[in-house]
Order: structure tokens, then C-alpha cells, then sequence
């Protein structure tokens, strides 16, 4: 049963499982969908079972930053930040790819945290392993050359993706590091230039893994 691949369900009494089971709503979001912006402040906990989604912030300048991924079976918490107490800033989420998943309604967390605390012990773990990703993710923004970072970009993408060849745009690259799409473009070009890639049009090849790793260092 999909329910089961929820993090937290195997914390559950028989009553409780049948709660969430009966309150459970199928979502499909459509690569590119936002589920969680300025206007869309609680959706409640979702879990993709298909896809990933996109945690990301944006400066007042319009500057936009990759915090983290939420994969296959991860539970969405920001989704529902509301019942998520000193959270004082604003996260985007967006489908990064077609997405499918099970939301859990507001009132029914609430319940299962309230009355269940290794939920709630859970709930906590999982709130403090992303603001770890969202420090690490800002440390980088604030402390590494712009060029390192795209190299650790890249090199992330190739390991998930278990491919020499990447399907990105250099807007992509950007909202993911935190730049502007002509910087990226410069950079790309000149590791073009040293043979370290190819770029093509929305994609990226990796021609010298080991250049490319020592780049990183």
C-alpha cells in the first residue's frame, strides 16, 4: 500500500493508521508547478511517491537559491510550515519534475504530532536534517568561489543521475547556485575552452571527470 512508504507510518497505532489512510489526498504537480509560494503558505505534509520537488529561497532582489531536493519518499515538511513553530522565513517549492504524491492535511499532522510523540520526534529530526542542508547550501553561497560551485553543481548532478550527460540549462545552473545565467555562461565557456565539458543546447557533457573532480578541491 502506498501508505506505507510514509516515513512515519510504522510509528503508528492501528487507529491512527486508519486515520491517515481515511484523510490521505492523491496530488499531481506538473514539472515546473509551484506547491508552496507566497500564496500557497500551508499545503500540509506531502510525500512524493513519484518525482522530486525543489526547496528554494529568493532574495529581494530576485535572486533565487537551490536549498535542497525533497526525493522519492522524503517527507515534504516545509510544505507545512505552519505547524512548524520559529520558522521565520519564506520557502518555495516547486516540482522539479512531474511529480505524484500523498498529502496529509494540516489538522491531521497536527493530530498524529499532538498525540503520538515519536511523530513529533520524527517531525523534529526531519526539520533539523533540512536546516542543516539549508546552512550547508547558504555556507557555500556565502564562502565558495563561483566557479567551485558550479563544478560541485555539476558533479552532483552527474553522480544522481549516474550520467556523463546532463539535461540543464545554464537558467537552470543558476537558480541552482544562486547566480545570473550570463555568469554561468562565461564559466561554462571557459571549461569548454579546457576540454572539461561540452555544451549543447539544454545540455551539458562531461568530457574530463578528473579535471573536473580537481576543480572541485
Amino acid at each position: 500500500m502506498e501508505e506505507e512508504k510514509i516515513e512515519f507510518y510504522k510509528l503508528l497505532d492501528d487507529r491512527e493508521k486508519a486515520l491517515l489512510r481515511s484523510s490521505l489526498i492523491q496530488k499531481e504537480f506538473k514539472k515546473g508547478e509551484m506547491v508552496r509560494d507566497s500564496t500557497k503558505s500551508c499545503i500540509g505534509v506531502f510525500v512524493p511517491l513519484t518525482g522530486k520537488l525543489r526547496v528554494s529561497i529568493i532574495s529581494d532582489e530576485g535572486r533565487e537559491i537551490t536549498l535542497y531536493y525533497v526525493k522519492q519518499y522524503d517527507t515534504c515538511i516545509f510544505s507545512a510550515s505552519c505547524v512548524l513553530s520559529n520558522i521565520s522565513f519564506d520557502v518555495f517549492i516547486q516540482a522539479a519534475e512531474d511529480t505524484r504524491g500523498l498529502l496529509i492535511p494540516i489538522r491531521v499532522f497536527s493530530q498524529l504530532q499532538e498525540n503520538n510523540l515519536r511523530v513529533k520526534n520524527l517531525a523534529l529530526e526531519i526539520t533539523n536534517e533540512r536546516f542543516s542542508d539549508v546552512m550547508w547550501a547558504l555556507q557555500q553561497l556565502l564562502f565558495l568561489p563561483l566557479q567551485q560551485r558550479i563544478v560541485m553543481f555539476l558533479y552532483d548532478e552527474m553522480v544522481n543521475t549516474k550520467s556523463d550527460e546532463l539535461k540543464l540549462t545554464h537558467e537552470d545552473i543558476a537558480r541552482n547556485i544562486g547566480s545570473s545565467r550570463e555568469v554561468i555562461t562565461r564559466s561554462l565557456k571557459v571549461f569548454s575552452k579546457l576540454g572539461i565539458l561540452e555544451i549543447g543546447r539544454g545540455k551539458i557533457k562531461i568530457l574530463n571527470k578528473k579535471e573536473l573532480i580537481s576543480l572541485m578541491k
